[in-house]
């Protein structure tokens, strides 16, 4: 029986996705190849909270040769995100009868976007990478989520928009769902009778 859905942040409760990426920091005026090889050279080790966002924007902006103040790269990277108000209905309606995670990679900016948009009161519980030194698809995060829900895996439904990550939640023994767009995330509920 389920008893709780758990949902990805990036790319299913707010927009977030490489493109989305690439396109605000076009104002960097960089090539996209170095753009990401700047990215995702350290943001794994930020999400994991191995690096302040002072050592990540320092590492990036050594790899692009810029000045940029810090603020001004929060900016763009914050402005990536937006609330996919179609899932944060539906989140809302789960909430009538399971209990609902948000599990995420994630760094501070989680916590300025939730002053921003109150994102952590529309959650039961809420896991975010840096605060426990691991990253999806590794399993403390998995286990760290079940562990604050108080459930089993074969009593979550895992929603996120990374095969990976679905694959790795699907192992451990949870219902998955590959995010594509809301209708289809509502169908997908609906066939596994949580909606």
């Amino acid at each position: 029986m389920i008893k709780a859905v758990v949902f990805d942040f990036g790319g299913v409760y707010f927009t977030y996705s490489r493109e989305r990426r690439l396109k605000a920091f076009k104002k960097l005026k960089k090539p996209e190849k170095l753009l990401d090889i700047a990215w995702e050279k350290y943001i794994d080790d930020y999400n994991r909270g191995k690096l302040s966002e002072a050592e990540f924007w320092k590492k990036f902006k050594g790899v692009l040769e810029i000045e940029v103040s810090n603020k001004k790269l929060r900016e763009i990277t914050l402005s990536i995100f937006k609330p996919i108000k179609c899932v944060h209905k539906i989140v809302k309606e789960l909430r009538k009868k399971f209990k609902v995670g948000l599990l995420t990679d994630q760094t501070n900016w989680l916590d300025i976007l939730d002053k921003k948009y109150g994102i952590y009161k529309n959650f039961d519980e809420i896991v975010i990478s840096c605060r426990i030194g691991a990253i999806k698809p590794e399993k403390k995060m998995y286990l760290a989520m079940l562990k604050k829900l108080k459930v089993k895996p074969s009593e979550v439904v895992f929603v996120d928009d990374d095969m990976i990550n679905v694959k790795a939640a699907e192992k451990l023994g949870m219902k998955v769902i590959l995010f594509k767009n809301c209708s289809q995330l509502r169908r997908e509920l609906k066939r596994l009778g949580v909606l």
